[in-house]
């Protein structure tokens, strides 16, 4: 049961999370389970936990503590069994020193801890995202795009991605809304920021060319697998009889 808590109004937040019996307020027609109550037995993915405001917090604390949850409008509780996930983009222990995320509820959900790098931290995850967002909108928009052009590649890899893996999945999708078939070339992506280094002799904030920026991307490749041609050459989405022309394209050992 995944839960975008920013996204709910705060004025409906209790309710939703909570649910609510028939009569609890004005247009309260009908008993509501609630998200927490429809993830019995599941898992309830609590996204953005940190966009939720301090009261709604003190009673998500009793949730997890007690593991029962009393509706509004209701003098009776229920006991809950889920699994809870909560995840942030924001630095919850920050948010706690300036009093805008309560300390006992950080502790309490804070059991097992993983911390996800951002994209531009892991680039050569870029390649088996972008293949998975390709399978997933070929079913969606029924197409056969069967991966990226290398200058398409490319790009991609030498952009910092500020909104990480989102932001790739919104690319791709606006690469087949614009009509993309066969192949994502570089003409079906928008104009991305490159953050490589501009060639040697170039004016600073120069942004390097496509041949540039994907030679510098099979350099640093074959720097991050020890020279493992093969191991480079699938993490950038390249066949190795590819991998190895670019090398001799490039004068790459």
């Amino acid at each position: 049961m995944p839960v975008n808590c920013g996204a709910i109004p705060a004025e409906l937040l209790e309710s939703e999370f909570f649910g609510h019996v028939r009569g609890a307020f004005s247009g309260a027609v009908a008993d509501a389970l609630g998200l927490i109550r429809s993830a019995q037995g599941g898992t309830l993915l609590l996204d953005e936990v940190g966009e939720l405001p301090l009261a709604l917090q003190a009673k998500l604390l009793r949730v997890l503590q007690e593991k029962e949850v009393r509706p509004v409008g209701s003098a009776k509780t229920h006991a809950v069994d889920a699994r809870v996930i909560t995840a942030t983009n924001r630095d919850l222990e920050a948010a706690v020193k300036s009093g805008g995320f309560r300390q006992d509820l950080y502790y309490r959900i804070n059991v097992v801890r993983i911390v996800v790098p951002p994209l531009r931290a892991r680039r050569e995850d870029i390649s088996a995202l972008a293949l998975a967002f390709l399978r997933r909108f070929n079913e969606r928009f029924r197409r056969e795009v069967r991966g990226l052009t290398p200058d398409a590649l490319a790009a991609l890899m030498a952009y910092d991605f500020p909104g990480n893996v989102r932001e790739l999945e919104n690319i791709l999708e606006r690469a087949y809304a614009f009509g993309a078939h066969g192949e994502i070339t570089l003409a079906n992506l928008p104009p991305l920021g490159a953050t490589l280094a501009p060639e040697a002799g170039a004016p600073p904030g120069t942004i390097p060319t496509v041949e540039e920026a994907e030679r510098q991307l099979i350099a640093r490749a074959l720097q991050h697998y020890d020279g493992d041609k093969e191991q480079a050459a699938r993490a950038l989405g390249l066949t190795v009889r590819t991998f190895y022309r670019r090398l001799r394209k490039f004068g790459l050992k």
